[in-house]
């Protein structure tokens, strides 16, 4: 292919280099009449090796695209295919859209599959990007051992993306959860060695085909057509929710104030009163309880923040109001003292 391309550059190049020398002569004074009948491009020495390059130039690149346009691999990549319709009875039932079986020590076979899946309803919408790669890390043909099976940008769920091994053949099967949906997928990548094989209108399973061993799909970045980002799940009820743990060096949050504790008209509860709300209710004032916690399941940091500020502010007033309390019975004890020891 370098070659190739360095042919098509440098005929460029001899193609230019003449009109120049053909430009020159015009400017020279000779009439045009004259230079044109001497360099005739078919009869001329000059024009014809410049008709005959050009012409190498136009075969060798209609030669090139040919050539690349008509291998398997891209033949391969190229083809579309489908699952066959879902009926209702269908719903919820694997079927197969890719296989790959090692025949070769070392083999490593992986795939990239793009599928959108529309139905009649307006719910019967899926989409997303299979990211596939078993490997087999042995010197002889034996089944995978090292395999990552993966998720993006996806409304279907990896609980229903899996793989099933059974010797060295690996097989790939998606779970369509409503009736009436065809799914549409294409191979777009494939791995160092080989890719996977895609099939089209496999029959509905109620289970998994026999196997030695299920490979689980793992939830990736998922962007929702309703603008949610999910990492590691296909639902987030939020703009952003991550399933995991999250580790940062700095988290800032918009904070939520609680000065308001120190206003004048702010009504403190007297301590007997908090006292008598958490026997009964077994939690602080103003907080959820475990019962609401649980219901929710999440509670905003900056809400968190603001009520546990509320509750240092007022802590604060309570011990000022107790500073204030005991010295007033300092002084009463002072006073009680030094009338005891002046009888």
């Amino acid at each position: 292919m370098l070659k190739i391309r360095r042919l098509v550059t440098e005929t460029a190049v001899a193609n230019q280099s003449g009109a120049m020398e053909t430009d020159t002569i015009l400017k020279n004074g000779r009439s045009s009449k004259s230079q044109t009948s001497s360099i005739n491009p078919l009869t001329s020495e000059k024009g014809g090796r410049h008709f005959i390059n050009i012409t190498v130039m136009v075969f060798l690149c209609y030669f090139t695209v040919q050539m690349h346009g008509q291998t398997i691999e891209q033949q391969l990549l190229s083809q579309l295919h489908k699952t066959s319709s879902t009926s209702t009875s269908d719903a919820n039932k694997w079927t197969k859209i890719a296989d790959c079986t090692i025949t070769a020590g070392w083999e490593d076979l992986g795939t990239v599959i793009d599928f959108m899946g529309t139905g009649a309803g307006s719910s019967h919408f899926y989409y997303g990007t299979i990211i596939a790669r078993f490997k087999n890390s042995n010197g002889s043909p034996a089944p995978v051992n090292f395999y990552n099976l993966l998720l993006l940008d996806s409304n279907l769920g990896a609980e229903n993306v899996k793989a099933i091994r059974n010797g060295t053949n690996v097989a790939l099967y998606i779970r369509i959860p409503l009736g009436d949906v065809t799914v549409f997928f294409k191979q777009t990548l494939k791995g160092r060695n080989g890719a996977m094989t895609a099939h089209s209108n496999q029959p509905f399973l109620t289970s998994l085909p026999a196997n030695d061993l299920v490979i689980d799909c793992v939830n990736g970045l998922n962007i929702l057509t309703n603008g949610r980002v999910g990492i590691g799940t296909n639902t987030p009820r939020q703009l952003l929710e991550v399933a995991g743990i999250i580790r940062a060096v700095e988290v800032r949050v918009v904070p939520i104030n609680a000065d308001f504790v120190f206003d004048e008209d702010y009504e403190l509860r007297p301590l007997e009163e908090v006292e008598q709300f958490i026997k009964e209710n077994r939690h602080l004032p103003d907080f959820p309880s475990a019962a609401q916690m649980d219901e929710d399941e999440v509670i905003g940091l900056a809400e968190m923040n603001k009520l546990l500020l509320q509750k240092i502010e007022e802590l604060t007033l309570y011990v000022i109001e107790l500073k204030k309390e005991n010295e007033t019975q300092q002084k009463v004890l002072d006073e009680l003292k030094k009338e005891f020891l002046n009888k």
